[in-house]
């Protein structure tokens, strides 16, 4: 699959091409080339793997979200597609800029319309109300369901509704080369 940007949000981890005619978010996880992004201490290798563990920790916790009756069922997050492998990325002027991505590391996520708001900066309690909804209540049930890192979470909101993103199975930080390296069996 080619990813011509049309319209384009950029993260930290990853940028988010958006197609509206589809409905569809593409989160496509940058590389060690991206000219956007801090590379740390890490040569490029380490780089681009610890990357990969963190898209396959936010992939697994997407993947919950569909499966598990109790999460699904009352339409908190994006619709998760699957995994596309992406062939080619172009950029808004046509140049080829696919070296800047890890193409195996691709989120098809519903395209979601809204204000985004990080869950620490927002009032809990106002947003309990509008909603009629206890936020708090689902992060104890995304963990429980296995999604233990929502520290980072996102809400993408309107006037009547909302949804989750950016959360995952472990804490990004465990997943750096200086942690995750200790961590692996010998």
């Amino acid at each position: 699959m080619e990813i011509k940007e049309t319209e384009k949000e950029e993260g930290s981890f990853a940028d988010i091409f958006i197609d509206k005619s589809t409905g569809r978010a593409y989160k496509l996880f940058k590389s060690y080339q991206h000219p956007n992004i801090d590379k740390f201490d890490y040569g490029e290798l380490e780089f681009n793997a610890y990357r990969k563990r963190v898209f396959e920790s936010e992939k697994k916790a997407y993947q919950i979200t569909q499966n598990c009756k109790l999460l699904n069922d009352r339409s908190l997050f994006p619709i998760f597609y699957g995994t596309p492998t992406i062939t080619k990325v172009y950029n808004s002027k046509g140049a080829d800029v696919s070296n800047n991505y890890l193409l195996d590391c691709c989120l098809d996520l519903e395209y979601i319309q809204g204000e985004n708001n990080k869950l620490g900066l927002i009032d809990k309690n106002d947003f309990n109300t509008t909603y009629s909804i206890n936020i708090d209540a689902i992060i104890r049930e995304m963990k429980d369901a296995g999604i233990g890192f929502t520290i980072d979470m996102s809400i993408i909101s309107t006037i009547k509704t909302f949804k989750l993103i950016d959360f995952a199975i472990v804490d990004f930080c465990t997943l750096q080369p200086e942690f995750y390296n200790k961590q692996k069996p010998e």
